[in-house]
C-alpha cells in the first residue's frame, strides 16, 4: 500500500500508480492536500502547544475549521491564523508546507494528542480503516488470535 498526498502537478504520477494497482498493491491519494490536513483542529493546536509552549496561549482551535485548510498548505494557513507561529514552522522555502525540520516533530506531537478514535477526522478514520483492511487482507493469520 502506498499513500500519497494530493500535491498539485502530480496527476500523471497518480494516474500511473493508480493503473498499477493489483491484489497486492493499493495506491491511495489522500482526500486532502497533505496528510497533515487530515488532522482535526484540536489535534493541530495541541501539537503546536507542545512544539511552541511559549506561544501556547495564542493557539486556539476555535480559529481553525478543517474545511478551510483541507485543500491548501497547512503551515501557510496556520501562519495566517496564528501570527505568533514561528516562521521556522513553515520553512524558508515559502512553499506553505510544514518545514522538513519540523515535520517529524509536528507528527510526533500530533500523534500524542490523538487519544481516541473520535479525535480522528472522518477522512482519517476512513483511511485508517482502509489500511487496517489491507493489512488484514494480506495477513490472514493476524486475525486468528
Amino acid at each position: 500500500m502506498l499513500i500519497a498526498d494530493q500535491d498539485a502537478g502530480k496527476d500523471k504520477k497518480h494516474q500511473r500508480l493508480t493503473s498499477q494497482q493489483h491484489a497486492g498493491f493499493e495506491y491511495i491519494v489522500t482526500p486532502t492536500r497533505e496528510i497533515e490536513n487530515l488532522l482535526k483542529p484540536e489535534v493541530i493546536v495541541g501539537a503546536l502547544k507542545k512544539l511552541y509552549p511559549k506561544q501556547a496561549e495564542y493557539f486556539d482551535a476555535t480559529q481553525l475549521k478543517q474545511a478551510q485548510y483541507k485543500s491548501i498548505y497547512l503551515a501557510k494557513h496556520l501562519k495566517s491564523k496564528f501570527a505568533e507561529l514561528p516562521d521556522s514552522f513553515g520553512g524558508s522555502s515559502g512553499s506553505g508546507t510544514v518545514s522538513s525540520a519540523k515535520k517529524r516533530l509536528f507528527a510526533e506531537a500530533a500523534a500524542e494528542e490523538i487519544t481516541s478514535w473520535n479525535m480522528l477526522s472522518p477522512e482519517a478514520q476512513e483511511l485508517t480503516k482502509r489500511v487496517f483492511q489491507f493489512i488484514m487482507g494480506h495477513n490472514p493469520r493476524l486475525g486468528s488470535n
